[in-house]
C-alpha cells in the first residue's frame, strides 16, 4: 500500500538508542492488552519484532548481574515497520519508518539526509527515542552521544516549509534510575526540557505555536535494569553498563503510551477536519471514507481510554488542545 494511504510515523534518535525495542515492547503490550486491535501487517515486521522482543526478554531474565545492552545493535539501513489498527468495522493502516543516527547526522550524505527530511514532512508525529544516561549523567556531561543538536535541526526541517500540525513526542528510554522517585522524575524532566530547549523555544515561536504539541512520556522498555556506569573505550567511544534489580524480571512499561498519543492528535485533527496539513491532504479523502460510520467515536474511545495524563512521570508540554486531552 502506498504512503498516500498509511499514517506515517517517524522514529529518530542515535544509534542503539531504543527505538526497536520500544515497537517490540509496544507491540507485545497491545497484544496482552487489546488482542487484535494493533498488529504487524506484514511478516518481515512480525518476525523482527518478535525476535527483538524474545531477545530482550531472554537477556533480561538470564542469571547474569550485568544487563548486555548491546543485544539489539542498531541498524545501518532504513527500516520500515508496517501495523494495522483493527476497529470493529475499518482498520487503519499504519507505518513507523526508523533510521540510523548517521541519516540525521551533520555528517550525512545530501541523499540519506533528505530522505528523512521528506519522511518527517510527511509524518504525521515525530517519536523522539532520548538515549537518557547520555543526558543525565555527570550533568549532562556526554550529551553529545545523544545527538540531541542532530535531531533538533531534523525537526526544524521537517517543520520548516508550510503550516501543517504535528505531534513530536519526547521519548526517554533506558531511564529506569531516573524514574524511581519524585525528585529524580522532576530532575529528568528538567534534563530533557533543557536538552530540547531550542524545540521547546521554536513550538513557542509565533510561526509555529498553536501549531506543535509536544508531550514528554518516559518508557520502561526492559524495566528490571538500572544505569550503573559507563565504559570508555578506545577513541571517542563510551559504552552504557546496566545492572539487574535484584529479585526483579522482565517488565516493560508504559510503551503503549506514544502510540495511544500519536493516535488522539490524529483523531483530533480528523474531528476538527483539519485540511490544511500537508501530512493530512495526502490521506483526508481515504480516512474520510473510513469514518463516514460510528467507526470514529469506537476507535477514539479505545485509543483515549489508556492514555495516562496524571501520572507525574508523563508530560504535555505544549499543544494540549491539538491532543484532544
Amino acid at each position: 500500500m502506498a504512503d498516500s494511504n498509511r499514517l506515517i510515523f517517524t522514529m529518530l534518535g542515535p544509534r542503539g538508542s531504543g527505538k526497536t525495542s520500544m515497537l517490540a515492547c509496544m507491540n507485545r503490550l497491545f497484544e496482552d492488552l487489546l488482542p487484535g486491535s494493533f498488529y504487524p501487517t506484514d511478516r518481515k515486521t512480525y518476525a523482527d519484532l518478535e525476535d527483538a522482543y524474545e531477545i530482550l526478554e531472554t537477556e533480561a531474565n538470564s542469571s547474569k548481574r550485568q544487563y548486555n545492552v548491546k543485544v539489539l545493535a542498531g541498524d545501518s539501513e532504513i527500516k520500515r515497520f508496517d501495523f494495522t489498527i483493527k476497529g470493529k468495522k475499518d482498520s487503519i493502516p499504519v507505518t513507523f519508518y526508523d533510521f540510523p543516527g548517521g541519516f540525521i547526522s551533520r555528517n550525512a550524505n545530501e541523499e540519506d539526509y533528505n530522505e528523512v527530511v521528506n519522511i518527517v514532512k510527511k509524518s504525521a508525529a515525530v517519536i523522539v527515542a532520548i538515549d537518557t544516561p547520555y543526558i543525565m549523567e555527570n550533568d549532562g556531561e556526554y550529551i553529545k552521544y545523544a545527538a540531541i543538536r542532530d535531531i533538533e535541526q531534523m525537526l526544524k526541517k521537517g517543520l520548516e516549509d508550510d503550516k501543517q500540525e504535528k505531534l513530536i513526542l519526547l521519548v526517554p528510554i533506558k531511564c529506569e534510575k531516573y524514574t524511581e522517585t519524585w525528585d529524580s522524575r522532576q530532575a529528568l524532566k528538567v534534563a530533557v526540557k533543557h536538552a530540547f530547549k531550542s524545540t521547546l523555544l521554536m513550538a513557542e515561536s509565533e510561526q509555529y505555536k498553536g501549531r506543535v504539541a509536544i508531550a514528554m512520556l518516559p518508557i520502561h522498555t526492559i524495566g528490571s535494569v538500572k544505569f550503573s556506569r559507563f565504559n570508555f573505550l578506545d577513541g571517542d567511544k563510551i559504552e552504557q553498563v546496566f545492572m539487574k534489580k535484584a529479585g526483579q524480571r522482565f517488565k516493560p512499561e508504559h510503551t503503549d503510551q506514544p502510540l495511544r498519543y500519536a493516535l488522539s492528535f490524529l483523531l483530533e485533527q480528523f474531528k476538527r477536519k483539519r485540511e490544511d496539513s500537508s501530512w493530512w491532504d495526502q490521506f483526508f479523502d481515504w480516512l474520510m471514507n473510513l469514518f463516514t460510520s460510528d467507526n470514529l467515536p469506537e476507535i477514539s474511545a479505545y485509543v483515549r481510554k489508556g492514555i495516562k495524563t496524571t501520572d507525574d512521570r508523563f508530560e504535555i508540554i505544549c499543544g494540549r488542545k491539538l491532543l484532544g486531552l
